[in-house]
């Protein structure tokens, strides 16, 4: 499995398991409703190891959480944030997720009255078992 498809189960399975915000990578289906958060792979820097392949790499993942309000949108950023900086552990039974940092955060209005969107990065370090 790819680093990118173990984060993606990751998320659908541990972290969108409530009701108010869901993930969805790549782009929004058309039934989709606010609040919601799109997700995708910016870069993915595999490390090669001579005659082993490629065990490991850093890779960064922009998410974009879409809402009508600040502060409900605060609550979600926070606790999607708690989640996984700083934090190590295993995505599925191939994939580990060595470390996690946050950059380039930032807030913006879109073109539609009452929407509000906040863009972070994630670099992950992530380790193949």
């Amino acid at each position: 499995m790819t680093f990118f498809k173990a984060l993606s189960k990751y998320i659908k399975n541990n972290v969108a398991t409530d009701d108010t915000n869901e993930f969805y990578p790549y782009k929004i289906p058309q039934s989709a409703s606010l609040p919601y958060t799109v997700f995708n792979l910016e870069s993915d820097i595999t490390e090669p190891v001579h005659n082993a392949g490629y065990p490991s790499g850093i890779a960064v993942i922009q998410f974009d959480f879409f809402d009508q309000t600040i502060a409900g949108q605060d609550s979600r950023v926070e606790a999607f944030k708690n989640a996984f900086v700083g934090q190590s552990f295993d995505l599925d039974s191939t994939v580990n997720m060595a470390y996690c940092e946050s950059y380039n955060e930032e807030s913006n209005f879109g073109d539609l009255e009452g929407l509000v969107i906040r863009s972070i990065d994630l670099r992950i370090k992530y380790i193949f078992k």
